[in-house]
């Protein structure tokens, strides 16, 4: 949905990531997304160098989150709570599944809402599908 804006499917994964978990290192996004770590490594070195995310090290671990001084931190934010909030995650049918029993109504999700790893891993599935990857 966004890979046409941010330049590639791996930019939309990466960003994707870290905006419903809030930070991530390389291989916790690999295993989520289906991509190998080094070019999620390549994708996180970007938006890294660019400053739109900032990292730290905790031991031998380079953890990645969004640069708080970002000048377009929350029209980017909004983004992509956007694309998340539009996720095919919810359809099980889709992906072969039968359909879950029908929950109770839910107040409308707020734009603070962030991905389970399941919902990110589905998410992240139906992509490929659709791209014929």
């Amino acid at each position: 949905m966004l890979e046409i804006l941010l330049g590639s499917s791996g930019a939309e994964k990466v960003l994707l990531f870290i905006a419903a978990h809030g930070a991530g290192y390389a291989r916790e996004i690999s295993r989520s997304s289906g991509m190998g770590p080094y070019p999620i490594l390549r994708q996180l070195d970007r938006p890294d160098t660019g400053g739109i995310l900032a990292s730290r090290t905790v031991g031998r671990t380079r953890i990645y989150a969004f640069n708080p001084s970002y000048p377009l931190l929350n029209e980017l934010k909004r983004m992509l709570d956007k694309a998340l909030s539009l996720s095919p995650a919810a359809e099980p049918e889709a992906a072969g599944e039968p359909p879950h029993p029908a929950a109770p109504a839910e107040p409308p999700i707020e734009s603070t809402r962030r991905m389970t790893q399941d919902e990110l891993a589905a998410y992240v599935r139906e992509r490929l599908r659709r791209s014929g990857s």
